[in-house]
């Protein structure tokens, strides 16, 4: 929903685009914040409409840049057919909130906002000598130099930036474990920190109490969000942790389907989940369904009764498509679950016993365990 302090622009594609309030006191810094360093700190531009002028201009393509940069984000998103919330342009920039994707297209996704910067930093660079007019070409060449900066700086592998993102997808891509993408790009992100300040810090602009302000908050920023994020795995990973593959996992006995169902309750040990494969698919037998059956007396509903008789297939259900890692942590648990969820289109409101859903996990010894959603939830 809209918040009082954000004015909504427009929709493309059913994205609601909006502007912050604070995005004009960006757009005031830039344009007199600039006009005045160029007046005082420079011998070409002495005319404060010139200044102006060149400011002006610079804000304009920079707001349009960080707005282009959000659109490549959001769109490349939508080509995915992930649900967009809403792009929302503020004093640091630009936010796209959407859907979490698959590891190739969360690649796709980051890259692409950085990418269509490097284009438009090129298409200005290509306008700027078409202009004659000395403060607009000023502007323009300014403003592409800075979208250059805009790519380079996001491609930076810290969090929240676009390259921690991308990078944060391949690892999860080649781990299968987005738990794994976030440790290491959250560890790296925190080994290049003092490097990405060091190099703010050295600038010929420090002594800019502006520059001071954005360096500190910058350098803030990418703390706060590098930090927590290696805090939530090696918390997650703790022995302790008592959500995570390993501890929700049951074992397994192999079956034949065409067993009696009272034939398997006379050895059953009421713990073993039963499983059987045909062809690529392993179904299981859902316990809380022996256990009904097996607790039946002449009393009771006539199809249970008759259920004693029936083979082991008759109750049995077919694991979800993909095995879960037994080393998945609770964040990966969440990410297979809400996966299957939106492929399958089944609601996430889902109540466990209404679609019994399971996935197989192996152990390092190759023993195969389950999963069951209403254990997780």
């Amino acid at each position: 929903m809209r918040r009082p302090s954000e004015l909504n622009i427009a929709t493309l594609f059913g994205i609601p685009i909006y502007l912050r309030i604070s995005w004009f006191i960006f757009m005031a810094i830039t344009i007199f914040g600039y006009a005045t360093y160029l007046t005082q700190k420079t011998t070409y531009i002495t005319n404060w409409t010139a200044a102006l002028t060149t400011s002006t201009i610079l804000a304009l393509l920079i707001a349009l840049g960080v707005l282009i940069h959000e659109l490549a984000h959001a769109l490349t998103a939508h080509l995915f057919k992930l649900k967009v919330h809403y792009i929302s342009m503020t004093l640091w920039g630009g936010i796209t909130r959407s859907d979490q994707g698959r590891p190739l297209s969360s690649i796709l996704i980051s890259l692409a906002g950085p990418t269509i910067n490097i284009l438009y930093a090129l298409l200005l660079g290509l306008l700027e000598p078409l202009t004659t007019e000395h403060n607009i070409r000023l502007g323009i060449l300014l403003a592409s130099h800075i979208n250059l900066l805009i790519a380079l700086f996001n491609l930076i592998p810290v969090y929240p930036l676009d390259g921690a993102h991308a990078l944060e997808a391949f690892i999860t891509l080649t781990s299968k474990k987005r738990s794994t993408g976030i440790f290491y790009t959250a560890l790296i992100g925190l080994l290049l920190l003092p490097l990405v300040i060091l190099f703010l810090v050295t600038s010929e602009n420090i002594t800019s109490p502006i520059y001071l302000l954005v360096t500190a908050f910058l350098s803030i920023t990418l703390w706060k969000n590098s930090y927590p994020a290696l805090q939530r795995i090696v918390t997650q990973k703790n022995r302790n942790y008592p959500i995570s593959a390993a501890k929700l996992s049951r074992k397994t006995i192999r079956i034949s389907p065409e067993t009696p169902i009272q034939e398997f309750l006379s050895t059953w040990n009421h713990h073993d989940v039963p499983i059987y494969q045909e062809h690529d698919t392993i179904y299981w037998v859902d316990p809380a369904v022996l256990t009904s059956v097996e607790q039946t007396g002449p009393n009771d509903d006539q199809l249970l009764q008759n259920l004693l008789n029936k083979p082991l297939k008759t109750i049995s259900h077919p694991s979800a498509p993909e095995y879960i890692p037994y080393t998945a942590l609770h964040l990966d648990l969440r990410e297979h679950f809400y996966e299957y969820h939106r492929k399958q289109q089944v609601p996430e409101s889902i109540h466990a016993s209404e679609q019994p859903i399971a996935w197989m996990t192996t152990t390092p010894q190759k023993q195969q365990r389950i999963l069951f959603y209403q254990d997780f939830i």
